[in-house]
C-alpha cells in the first residue's frame, strides 16, 4: 500500500467515525408524565370505609434520543426538571393525608352515632391531571381535584401551573402581557359573552367576579386561554371557559408571543 493510499484510508476512517458520532448525538427533550402520588383506603374495624385518597400529579421528565442506558442529562436541563417536580411535590405535601382523613372521619362517625344519626359517608380526597399542553418553551398543566369531608356533596377544585422550560421558572398569566388590565378585560368580556343570558344557576353578582378574575385558575391550551372558576364562585358548580387566542392577541407582549408560539399578527 502506498503512502497516499494509506492516508486516504485513514481519512475515510476518520470521516466515518465523525459521521457515526454525529448520528449518535443525543437530543434531550422534555416530556410531561402523569405519576401516581398516593392511593389508599382506611376502614373501621367493622369494615366501614372511613377514608380514601387517590392522587396523581404531573411530572417533568427528560428523554435523550440516542442516549446510552443510564446516561445523565445536562445539568442545566436536569435543574429545570427538578424545579418543576419540586413544586409538584410541595403541592402534594399540602393535600390531606389518609391518616388525617381517617381520624376526622372516625370522629365524625362517632358523633353521628351518639346523636342517633345514620348519615355517615366516608371522607375522600382525589386529584387527577386534567390537561397538559406545551410548546417548545412552555408547559401548562391543569389538575382537578375533589374533596368530601362530611356532608353529602364533594367539593371540586382546580389548580394550574405554567412553566418556562428555558428559564426554569413558574409564570403568572400577567407575565405574558405588558397590559394586564387590558388582558383581564378582554378575557372577562369574552367569558361574559359566552355566558350570555345566565340561567338562575349563576349568582346575582357573577359578572363582578368574572371581571375581577379573582381566585380564577388560568392556564393555556392548544386552542386558547383556559379560565376556571371553582364551585361557589359564579355558581354552585365549577365553570371553565376557553378564550381563543385570536380574541386577546393584541394583549401579549413579545415574551408571551414567544412562549405561546403565536406571531404578533395572530
Amino acid at each position: 500500500m502506498t503512502r497516499r493510499a494509506g492516508a486516504c484510508l485513514a481519512l475515510l476512517a476518520l470521516c466515518a467515525l465523525l459521521s457515526g458520532c454525529a448520528a449518535r448525538r443525543v437530543e434531550w427533550r422534555f416530556a410531561v408524565e402523569t405519576a401516581r402520588a398516593a392511593r389508599d383506603e382506611a376502614y373501621a374495624r367493622d369494615g366501614t370505609l372511613l377514608a380514601s385518597v387517590d392522587y396523581e400529579l404531573p411530572r417533568l421528565a427528560l428523554a435523550g434520543e440516542n442516549a446510552a442506558p443510564g446516561a445523565a442529562p445536562p445539568e442545566e436541563l436536569a435543574a429545570v426538571r427538578d424545579t418543576f417536580n419540586a413544586e409538584m411535590e410541595r403541592f402534594f405535601e399540602g393535600l390531606p393525608t389518609l391518616r388525617e382523613l381517617r381520624v376526622a372521619a372516625a370522629d365524625d362517625r362517632e358523633l353521628l352515632r351518639r346523636v342517633g344519626a345514620d348519615s355517615f359517608s366516608g371522607y375522600e380526597s382525589r386529584l387527577a391531571v386534567a390537561e397538559t399542553w406545551r410548546t417548545e418553551r412552555l408547559v401548562s398543566v391543569c389538575v382537578r381535584g375533589a374533596e368530601r369531608t362530611g356532608g353529602v356533596h364533594t367539593i371540586p377544585y382546580a389548580a394550574a401551573w405554567s412553566f418556562d422550560l428555558r428559564d426554569g421558572r413558574f409564570l403568572m398569566w400577567s407575565d405574558l402581557t405588558d397590559r394586564p388590565d387590558a388582558l383581564r378585560r378582554a378575557l372577562a368580556n369574552e367569558i361574559l359573552a359566552q355566558i350570555g343570558t345566565p340561567a338562575e344557576a349563576y349568582y346575582p353578582d357573577y359578572a363582578d367576579d368574572v371581571r375581577a378574575l379573582e381566585g380564577a385558575c388560568v392556564w393555556f391550551g392548544g386552542d386558547g386561554v383556559r379560565v376556571a372558576f371553582s364551585a361557589y364562585q359564579l355558581s354552585s358548580d365549577e365553570r371553565t371557559f376557553t378564550v381563543p387566542y385570536a380574541r386577546v392577541a393584541e394583549c401579549w407582549n413579545a415574551y408571551g408571543r414567544e412562549l405561546l408560539e403565536k406571531p404578533a399578527d395572530s
